[in-house]
């Protein structure tokens, strides 16, 4: 998993079309050829430890979906519009994308 991605990878993966929204998260993913997993969280989301503390359950969620499931190879933006979200519906969220990324991503 690439948790540090370039430029090119990041406007590549945000031009996609495909994309899930649930509750205030969005989604943007699209097939790659390394798994990669980007952030975005302006600092008006919250403070530095509420942000960090998001990126780190997603990033736990993303490694979960990767290994359980088999999926394709894909790379993953997350655009939260609050960061106040339980892990039950992160998780509940992320089992929808993985989901989504099966029908989607051949």
């Amino acid at each position: 998993m690439n948790f540090s991605i370039t430029k090119q990878i990041f406007k590549y993966i945000i031009d996609s079309p495909q994309c899930l929204c649930y509750g205030s998260l969005d989604f943007k993913y699209r097939s790659i050829p390394n798994y990669s997993l980007g952030f975005i969280l302006p600092k008006s989301i919250g403070l530095a430890s509420d942000r960090n503390r998001f990126k780190r359950r997603c990033r736990t969620l993303v490694n979960n979906i990767i290994a359980d499931k088999s999926l394709p190879v894909f790379g993953l933006i997350v655009r939260p519009k609050s960061i106040e979200i339980n892990y039950k519906n992160l998780n509940y969220a992320f089992d929808k994308l993985s989901n989504d990324i099966k029908e989607n991503i051949k």
